[in-house]
């Protein structure tokens, strides 16, 4: 059984490691019969007056005259967008076992934030660590990128046929939201006759090169018969460059709305009169 003086150390360490949320120290496996092994540290530390961030890494564990490749990179809420990133090699001296640098960046969004330092010789990977930090209104702007569709009037059964005016007054709005700044994004959507999401079966769709698309349902009539249920699935695509030219779209978020055309069915109650 713990003893009160054990108990009131532990909560001490406690105590201590959460008063240093934005450090992060990383160990890498050992090699061979090693003992020490190469360490990084990582501090952010906000420098409001100058409306930045202080990136400060130590690698610890180093041995002498020898060079040494890293890179840091900087992440939002999408871990596979790069806002910033730092790379670079250095040589130990006689003696120096340890070697700290530090960066300085302003954030270009609101939101929490990763950093992300990894050591390597040779292209080996020796040692990899996080820290994460927070940037303005950290609580709204932490939601990954996704798509998103706003019909108005939001409604469920859509009775057009012989009603131009509702067809015409109906919009279905199609949205990228949560993006990271810097990024390159398509809406990718399709029309679906029935609840079932079958890529080679699409009724109409497309991929454009934009973060808002727009609908109206009169220009969609078309494609509707009465009485039945279709599904609206958008995609957000992010255009990254690709390895030898070129880019890849990689799907970061998608939604589908499922609605029906026709008159919304009514249930109709019979008093029973008993006796």
């Amino acid at each position: 059984m713990m003893s009160r003086r054990q108990a009131i150390l532990s909560l001490s360490i406690v105590a201590l490691m959460l008063a240093l949320p934005w450090t992060a120290v990383a160990d890498s496996s050992s090699r061979g019969n090693e003992e020490d092994t190469e360490k990084i540290k990582i501090t952010a530390q906000k420098e409001v007056s100058e409306n930045r961030i202080e990136i400060e890494v130590e690698f610890e564990n180093l041995t002498e005259y020898f060079t040494y490749e890293y890179k840091i990179n900087i992440t939002r809420v999408d871990p596979d967008f790069i806002h910033e990133s730092f790379s670079d090699t250095f040589t130990t001296d006689a003696g120096e076992t340890e070697h700290t640098l530090s960066e300085h960046w302003t954030p270009d969004q609101e939101g929490p934030y990763t950093v992300t330092s990894t050591l390597t010789r040779y292209g080996m990977n020796l040692a990899t660590a996080t820290g994460t930090f927070g940037w303005g209104d950290v609580d709204s702007n932490s939601e990954l990128p996704n798509a998103e569709i706003t019909p108005t009037p939001e409604l469920t059964h859509y009775d057009l046929f012989g009603n131009s005016s509702l067809a015409d007054e109906v919009t279905i709005e199609l949205d990228a939201v949560g993006t990271e700044v810097g990024a390159s994004y398509k809406i990718k959507w399709k029309l679906y006759d029935g609840d079932v999401v079958d890529d080679g079966a699409s009724l109409i769709g497309a991929t454009e090169n934009t973060q808002h698309r727009n609908f109206v349902m009169s220009n969609l009539i078309d494609y509707f018969e009465n009485n039945s249920n279709y599904t609206l699935a958008t995609w957000l695509l992010r255009v990254d460059p690709a390895d030898g030219g070129g880019s890849t779209e990689n799907e970061v978020g998608h939604e589908y709305w499922s609605f029906a055309i026709g008159e919304v069915p009514e249930i109709t109650i019979e008093p029973v009169i008993l006796g």
